[in-house]
């Protein structure tokens, strides 16, 4: 770690200047691999979700730590990024690619107001057999009709239709002219994020994504139902008007493209229930089915514009199952254990929750005429069986904290292991309660947690 942090210069400290965005399969994996072919630009490929909160987000810590703000996902990945950070000498310009943030630009751009945003246009020509293509890629699919590039459609209009309700303006990539034809697209990127265009490697651009050798043959051929929506809804237009020829911005595109979306609002319903109809098999029903599940909040207010959709109603409507879980889900964000996971929470605020349960589990009450202090953990571990179920909960709670604080894995294993041995020891009869009123593993696990922070606010922050 000392090796590849001399290949720094502060300071680098810093949150996320900028995010490329668009439809997946719309090449934002091209585009940042473009952007890092400049020596003071660094671009990961999706290290970040967006429902993360990226106001916790800082360069190069949160890119290479496994704890931070979320769990190891893919260490594979941290992995890559340490190898690609190590190959560069200064960063000035930190960012990451992941295709969904068009979700959430509202959420992220107010979480970090200086956050620069990059959309990438590709046709829906071209992303949606990349769409059909994965899709049946997957083990055990196979369907003749099934076109879940369709899905890729709606997410485009919905990507479209948040860009234009954002205050700041955003970088619109075209991706046939700026990655097939042309490099002055990536360098009024490089400009649009402040790098000094000069820098960029232009020979191995050219070499690299401009000549290479481009297979057509693996591309699927739109279905007819495919074709015929397109059509309908005129997507060359929106085509002509996206990809000029150069990167422009939202601004720019303003007016013409209200006036596109506003052409078709009422053409989408009709249209998409037709093209859905054409295709519909079980494969497309599961595909809806967990698409919807997995983003129904973000999908919800484009969404209204589909309300005369019997398609889009069908894929939004939860089966009784759902709805019974749903039902169960809602009621335990109301209680008080999921209360203490909720994301948007300051460190002070977390830091008092921690303690508050550490002492109400472990140092509530004091035995009369003794210095002997005890908690609900001890009355609590009395059931029989459900008891340590619960008291193990209410520790967990605390180490989820701590993960959230951005408390080490070292750490995290140390607290872990503290109450593995409160619940081995503590199931003991008579014993085990005893073994309850010395271990106290809330309270060691609290410490701990105080311990790191106290260190870490000691540490020289960096802006």
């Amino acid at each position: 770690m000392k090796a590849v942090a001399q290949t720094y210069h502060e300071p680098q400290h810093h949150l996320l200047d900028f995010i490329v965005f668009g439809v997946a399969r719309s090449g934002t994996g091209a585009l940042a691999r473009a952007l890092n072919l400049h020596p003071h630009i660094y671009c990961a490929r999706e290290r970040f979700h967006f429902r993360d909160n990226h106001a916790l987000i800082s360069f190069p810590d949160s890119f290479v730590d496994a704890t931070g703000i979320e769990l190891v996902r893919h260490q594979a990945k941290i992995n890559q990024v340490k190898t690609e950070l190590a190959q560069k000498k200064e960063i000035l310009h930190a960012g990451n690619k992941l295709p969904r943030y068009h979700f959430a630009l509202e959420r992220l751009n107010r979480e970090v107001p200086n956050l620069k945003n990059i959309l990438i246009y590709r046709s829906p020509q071209g992303f949606m057999p990349s769409w059909n293509r994965r899709e049946l890629a997957r083990k055990g699919i196979q369907w003749a009709d099934g076109q879940i590039g369709l899905f890729g459609l709606l997410e485009l209009f919905i990507c479209i239709d948040n860009c234009l309700r954002q205050t700041k303006d955003i970088l619109v990539f075209p991706y046939e002219s700026g990655l097939n034809r042309s490099i002055q697209p990536i360098v009024q990127a490089i400009d649009f994020l402040g790098a000094n265009t000069d820098l960029y490697d232009r020979n191995t651009f050219e070499r690299k994504q401009l000549m290479r050798t481009r297979q057509s043959s693996s591309r699927l051929p739109l279905a007819h139902h495919e074709a015929e929506i397109l059509d309908k809804l005129r997507v060359r237009e929106l085509d002509e008007l996206m990809d000029q020829g150069s990167a422009m911005t939202i601004a720019q595109l303003a007016i013409p493209l209200r006036e596109y979306m506003s052409s078709i609002a009422a053409l989408l319903p009709s249209a998409f229930d037709r093209a859905f109809h054409a295709c519909a098999d079980f494969a497309i029903q599961r595909f809806g089915q967990r698409y919807f599940e997995q983003y129904r909040v973000e999908l919800g207010g484009f969404l209204k514009l589909m309300d005369r959709s019997a398609t889009i109603a069908k894929f939004r409507r939860l089966s009784l199952h759902r709805r019974l879980t749903a039902r169960s889900r809602a009621s335990l964000y109301s209680s008080l254990a999921v209360h203490f996971f909720g994301r948007r929470v300051g460190r002070e605020q977390r830091l008092n929750r921690v303690r508050w349960i550490a002492s109400t589990m472990d140092d509530r009450f004091t035995v009369p005429g003794t210095g002997i202090r005890f908690g609900w953990d001890s009355i609590i571990g009395l059931l029989p069986g459900v008891g340590d179920v619960v008291t193990s909960a209410a520790s967990l709670v605390i180490v989820h904290n701590a993960w959230r604080l951005g408390v080490p894995t070292s750490v995290l294993k140390r607290m872990i292991g503290n109450i593995s041995l409160d619940v081995v020891f503590g199931s003991l009869p008579i014993l085990g309660d005893a073994f309850d009123l010395a271990w106290k593993a809330n309270r060691r696990n609290a410490i701990l947690i105080d311990a790191f922070i106290e260190g870490r606010s000691a540490r020289p922050v960096f802006s």
